[in-house]
């Protein structure tokens, strides 16, 4: 067999229709006429169309709670920033007509961080929506690829074997494999999400029990490891590699689906010109107490200047917090280097046995990313 270790030093381009996910389980128009003609021998183990239309609900779920979340929380940034900002800014609109109207406007702001944020009346339950749904779809991945890792016995018979009555045995015994974890998970998902995300030994709970193992030798493997390899070691890479991207086209308007790298670049930006901006009209007020070489009427402007570069930088801050985007970065970073290095003693070996391990070592480095995932947005918080 041909080795071809991947070029890790290269970064993934990104595809001229834009990025395609979740075609590690077939869910894209072409993706199971793909599978097809590219794994003939094994094409029915991947093709589980319930296993996909229980992912497609959960991850339309997802991603709808995640935008709530995030639109909720630069919301609630925006309505604390306002308030404060209505303080520092007090001394130079006392004089205005409209003085009453706008007071009223910034404690309906002050009211409006609180409730979104302090009170969660409105991002608390979207954010646990968020991360038990995000939590179902990647735990149903893990499953379609644990069925590789797991039940060994079951695939050799099936690829052994390869005529219809052999092939519908193997899909009544997949669904009831199936049923069993939908059972176990649906209905008590924010249990087995805590036990995840609290549990340090629960990496090792895998979601097939028993384990059913290949004989030595076992002809099935040669196509149950190249399919491992394309679809979960090559796919995992390449996807936290497109996290970690640096390079998009979007507009400021689309900040929300910027790579993270991206985003963390613009929003220190931001911090570092305000801080600086802040010193600088700190030492201008200073000098001017002792000079007065600023006229009386612009001097108040230059305080209340201190004081909103400040809070403005603060408020930037918070949405990085708020985002996670620090910690999700040095997550992938982690994430990224192990897979790597699980790839690449993969493709290195010609031992059956110890390939077979590292797709088990492989199935728990995912298992901790989730955890980490889940620890990391679940005490996030958009509080200034």
């Amino acid at each position: 067999m041909n080795i071809s270790i991947p070029n890790f030093n290269t970064p993934s381009m990104p595809l001229a229709g834009g990025r395609v996910f979740n075609d590690d389980l077939l869910t894209n128009p072409g993706d199971l006429e793909y599978a097809k003609d590219q794994f003939p021998e094994v094409f029915h183990l991947l093709d589980h169309p319930e296993l996909r239309s229980t992912f497609a609900k959960y991850e339309q779920m997802a991603n709808k709670a995640r935008t709530w979340v995030r639109w909720l929380g630069l919301l609630a940034v925006a309505f604390g920033t306002i308030a404060l900002l209505s303080a520092a800014i007090e001394p130079l609109w006392h004089q205005l007509k409209c003085e009453k109207l706008l007071t009223i406007i910034f404690e309906f702001c002050g009211l409006g961080a609180t409730a979104v944020t302090g009170g969660s009346l409105l991002l608390g339950p979207w954010r646990n929506r968020w991360m038990e749904s995000r939590f179902m779809t990647e735990r149903l991945r893990q499953w379609q690829f644990q069925l590789l890792v797991r039940k060994g016995g079951e695939i050799e018979a099936l690829l052994g074997n390869p005529n219809a009555k052999a092939l519908e045995a193997f899909k009544v015994q997949r669904k009831k494999w199936f049923d069993d974890f939908l059972h176990d998970f649906e209905g008590k998902i924010d249990s087995r999400m805590d036990s995840l995300a609290k549990d340090p030994d629960f990496s090792n709970d895998w979601l097939l029990q028993p384990a059913t193992d290949f004989s030595n030798h076992s002809p099935a493997l040669t196509h149950v490891f190249e399919v491992y390899r394309r679809l979960r070691f090559m796919h995992q890479y390449d996807y936290a590699t497109h996290k970690l991207s640096e390079s998009t086209d979007r507009s400021f308007l689309k900040f929300l689906k910027w790579p993270m790298l991206r985003q963390e670049s613009a929003i220190q930006g931001v911090v570092s010109f305000c801080f600086i901006s802040t010193l600088l009209c700190s030492v201008i007020v200073i000098f001017n107490s002792y000079f007065e070489f600023i006229k009386p009427s612009v001097a108040p402007f230059v305080g209340c200047a201190v004081l909103v570069l400040a809070i403005i930088g603060i408020a930037f801050h918070t949405i990085q917090d708020g985002l996670g985007i620090s910690k999700d970065i040095e997550r992938y970073r982690d994430y990224r280097g192990k897979v790597r290095r699980l790839l690449s003693l993969f493709e290195a070996s010609t031992d059956q046995q110890k390939k077979l391990r590292l797709m088990e070592e492989m199935e728990i480095a995912i298992v901790d990313e989730l955890k980490g995932f889940l620890r990391t947005h679940r005490n996030a918080a958009f509080s200034l």
